[in-house]
């Protein structure tokens, strides 16, 4: 299982969560660019009051020990998130 967080979205707003192994870009549904070669929108959570969001993401063990890119969305507002690296587990 791995364990993603983040903070400064809309609070209690929808916020996107994109993925994939390449720097490079994507266009969303909203109309931003994420900064990951052909992303794959993988989740879709809700901020709490705070503006913060926590998630779970259960992958194929096959992936484990391989790195990714994960970016975020704020779709309250079409903001893009900063580009993260990730060594899945």
């Amino acid at each position: 299982m791995n364990q993603s967080f983040g903070f400064g979205f809309t609070p209690n707003g929808p916020v996107e969560i994109y993925a994939g192994r390449f720097a490079g870009s994507t266009l969303t549904a909203c109309g931003a660019i994420v900064g990951i070669q052909q992303a794959t929108q993988i989740a879709v959570t809700q901020a709490d009051a705070h503006g913060r969001i926590e998630f779970d993401l259960h992958l194929p063990i096959g992936l484990a020990g391989r790195s990714g890119l994960g970016q975020a969305v704020d779709l309250s507002t079409c903001m893009v998130g900063e580009v993260r690296s990730q060594l899945l587990q």
